[in-house]
């Protein structure tokens, strides 16, 4: 008998009130638009963009008679705060979508695994019982391959 990997449950009422919480964080974040894709990706900030732009916030505030009119002060810097607040919330969503899915792999290889050795015993059953043999044909549809040939372009 296989050892599960993940032997757990959680109740739909307990389930529910995950969700809600989820809901409720999301809402939190309303103010968020989505970007199109060529704006979401012209811009990202890697550890050293992020030093920069603390660096440049930090001049722009100790030094505002040298910033241009042309440059909201007070935007720059309500945009830097979020950003950070952004960046923590990022990182701790990360690490709660990585147990999620952690927690999915793990299920979904203690649903493989004995799910395999039905499919086998059901083939070898439907060989000497008839009323298998739909079942088997069904369960089979997980092997079937769909290949692309080159003339259906």
């Amino acid at each position: 008998m296989q050892k599960n990997l993940l032997s757990a449950s959680i109740s739909d009422a307990d389930f529910a009130v995950a969700m809600q919480h989820l809901d409720d964080f999301e809402q939190g974040f309303a103010f968020l638009l989505p970007l199109p894709k060529q704006d979401a990706h012209a811009h990202r900030m890697g550890s050293k963009s992020v030093g920069y732009v603390n660096a440049c916030v930090n001049a722009a505030t100790t030094f505002p008679n040298h910033v241009p009119p042309s440059i909201n002060l007070v935007e720059l810097v309500k945009d830097k705060q979020l950003f950070d607040k952004l960046s923590i919330a990022v990182v701790k969503l990360s690490a709660i979508l990585n147990t999620l899915q952690n927690g999915k792999a793990a299920l979904a290889q203690d649903l493989m695994q004995p799910c395999n050795v039905v499919y086998s015993i059901m083939k070898l059953a439907a060989k000497r019982d008839a009323a298998i043999q739909s079942v088997v044909q069904e369960l089979s549809k997980r092997y079937q391959h769909r290949y692309k040939s080159s003339t259906n372009e």
